[in-house]
């Protein structure tokens, strides 16, 4: 009788423990594939907002806006969106472009984005809509950070003006939602909020 109830005790602590791993386990797999599902079924949206926005054609509308002369460069000055003040580097073909917008919010950071658009229409008004990433690094830290960085996917929609020459106004709303961060605390590991955010911003652009 003495060594059953000895034995008892560790009995049920094994069976504890065994309970307990395997709830832990099986609670952290299914956390782990939920989170692969998200990344999983937002690259597939992204992919197919992407062969959609580059499905048609370069010449949607009878006038081009760049009148059949091949690639158009255009370059100026960018407020809000991705930074309070940046500059902004647009490669275009047609109807179609690759914007490359390089900003910042307070001098502590820098933010990178290069976004694919897609015009519609030939006039002097043009509505597009694009998609695109954003990187934000900070350009310093301390001892024992880490460099904090982040990337957004971001899908913009909005309208360019030639309302003069070669000299352009545009504006747009950007839903922005973050895919990956790095944090500069090395022991802050909270979870990205994956929760959209409308961003708006405003353009000058010149063609040389």
């Amino acid at each position: 009788m003495n060594d059953r109830r000895t034995r008892e005790p560790s009995i049920d602590r094994e069976s504890y423990q065994g309970s307990y791993q395997g709830s832990y386990q099986g609670s952290y797999q299914s956390s782990y594939r939920g989170c692969l599902g998200r990344h999983r079924r937002r690259l597939q949206i992204g992919l197919l907002w992407i062969g959609l926005l580059f499905a048609f054609p370069g010449s949607a509308s009878p006038q081009s806006s760049t009148d059949g002369e091949g690639m158009l460069f255009r370059f100026g000055v960018t407020a809000g969106g991705i930074g309070l003040v940046g500059l902004s580097f647009e490669f275009r073909w047609g109807n179609q472009s690759v914007d490359v917008n390089l900003a910042t919010f307070t001098l502590k950071e820098m933010s990178l984005a290069v976004t694919g658009k897609q015009y519609f229409g030939g006039g002097e008004v043009q509505p597009f809509l694009g998609v695109g990433l954003w990187n934000v690094t900070a350009l310093s830290r301390a001892d024992g950070e880490n460099t904090g960085a982040s990337l957004v996917l971001r899908m913009p929609v909005g309208a360019d003006w030639n309302f003069a020459g070669r000299h352009f106004l545009g504006g747009s709303i950007a839903v922005n939602e973050g895919v990956w961060i790095r944090r500069a605390d090395p022991q802050d590991d909270t979870p990205l909020r994956r929760r959209p955010i409308p961003l708006p911003g405003f353009y000058y652009r010149m063609s040389p």
